[in-house]
């Protein structure tokens, strides 16, 4: 709903509302909000580190609502993917463009766009014409533009032994995780992963060369956590629709044993 230009890969999520549940909205709307003017940008909570700038990679979530109150669009539910963007790049409307610059991971803001900073004079979906967009956004993680092809990563857990090394074999634990806390990837412990560390094209390692670099250095019992961009994971974002393109992805990998 919130893309100006081309098809996006992952569309926001609009529910759709059973005729009971239509009347129940129009019962609930609430009088119109007076015409917007200009673009308002409100912080409900504050979030951490730097503020966000063109270029960079951001995942959202977000809901959305008319003048009279009544949700168009939103994705911020159990089972929802987080919304990614570049900022900048003209992915979305111009109100977000605008209203996200500055965002910082984990803040909430409201952002109300004017007809001129949304979709204008045209009708999109359940949205009519010359309309006032009122959101509820909050980033949940993003990738600056500099580190697209970078990870970060941080041990839990310190193992013992020797550290792994490119050519090992090593068996591993693991769950990923979009940045909403929704589960997509797991082995468990008693079902765990075997790989050759250095050789992508072994396991999971499979186009997910993020996790292939973020095992180098582990100790037996150590756990990892690793961010990777979307870059690190081309390949198997492309395969596996459990991974939204443009996914930030959270992996927490336990390292169980080197060798074979």
């Amino acid at each position: 709903m919130l893309f100006i230009a081309g098809c996006p890969s992952q569309k926001p999520e609009q529910a759709k509302a059973s005729p009971p549940e239509k009347a129940e909205q129009a019962k609930a709307a609430k009088p119109a909000l007076p015409p917007l003017t200009a673009l308002k940008v409100e912080t409900v909570t504050k979030g951490t580190g730097d503020g966000a700038q063109n270029g960079d990679l951001l995942n959202m979530t977000y809901t959305g609502t008319l003048a009279d109150g009544t949700q168009f669009d939103s994705n911020d539910k159990p089972d929802g993917q987080p919304f990614p963007l570049v900022l900048g790049a003209h992915q979305v409307i111009a109100g977000w463009e605008q209203g996200l610059l500055g965002i910082k991971t984990g803040e909430v803001r409201k952002l109300s766009v004017p007809p001129g900073l949304g979709y204008g004079s045209r009708a999109v979906g359940p949205i009519p014409a010359n309309s006032d967009l009122y959101f509820t956004v909050k980033l949940l993680g993003l990738v600056r533009a500099k580190d697209l092809f970078n990870y970060e990563s941080k041990d839990k857990k310190v193992g013992v032994g020797p550290a792994v090394k490119k050519g090992d074999t090593v068996t591993i634990a693991y769950e990923a995780y979009l940045l909403n806390g929704k589960s997509i990837d797991s082995r468990k412990r008693d079902k765990p992963q075997v790989l050759t560390v250095g050789f992508e094209a072994s396991g999971v390692s499979h186009g997910i060369l993020g996790v292939d670099r973020g095992i180098l250095g582990m100790r037996v019992g150590g756990i990892r956590r690793l961010r990777l961009p979307p870059a690190l994971m081309a390949d198997r974002l492309a395969q596996d629709q459990r991974m939204p393109r443009n996914a930030i992805v959270d992996w927490e990998i336990e390292l169980l044993k080197i060798g074979k």
